[in-house]
């Protein structure tokens, strides 16, 4: 009976060995199906800003109900401002962004959308009003479209080139009206 039990065990050998050594190997191998890392991800620590490959697109409503697709945009340089009622940052900020949007609208056909997260629509009109913002803002109140593009933290910032692709994306802290426009000259005019 020993006997029989060892033989039954010995023809397991085989597979033993393939799950063991071999398969494992398997998953060293690259998958050509799975994404390279992109320029500025932990994975590729180069300082270089992260262009798409291809041209993102989203559509909200602004605070009258009519209907906004980034899309629409392509051939210009957009700047999305993504603010928060409540928040103190975007509060210096968007002012600042007010400022830019004037100089550059003509000379740069620069558009600004304001995209509003987690605020009523009567608070953006009130934040639209107080700001004397002239960009149209758009409502994101449950973060569809901002979660795309950042995990946390407002003010943030998207500049999409005149492709249609994300350009550059900032959320570590506001900016300065200097800092702005630099980013405007360096990455989308």
């Amino acid at each position: 009976m020993k006997n029989g039990k060892q033989n039954q065990l010995l023809k397991y050998i085989p597979l033993f060995l393939f799950i063991f050594t071999l398969l494992p190997g398997c998953f060293l191998v690259d998958n050509p199906y799975q994404p390279s890392p992109t320029p500025g991800s932990p994975a590729d620590p180069s300082p270089t800003p992260y262009v798409s490959p291809n041209a993102i697109d989203f559509t909200l409503a602004d605070l009258d109900g009519n209907q906004y697709s980034l899309s629409e945009f392509r051939g210009k340089p957009v700047l999305v401002a993504f603010f928060g009622f409540l928040c103190s940052h975007c509060r210096n900020e968007m002012p600042r962004i007010q400022n830019l949007y004037m100089k550059y609208k003509e000379s740069q056909n620069l558009i600004v959308l304001g995209v509003g997260v987690s605020s009523s629509i009567g608070q953006l009109r009130d934040f639209q009003s107080q700001y004397g913002l002239t960009f149209p803002i758009l409502d994101d109140y449950n973060r569809d479209v901002y979660h795309r593009f950042f995990g946390s933290g407002i003010p943030a910032l998207l500049l999409i080139n005149k492709s249609g692709e994300v350009a550059y994306s900032y959320n570590q802290s506001e900016l300065s009206e200097t800092e702005i426009e630099n980013l405007l000259n360096s990455y989308i005019f």
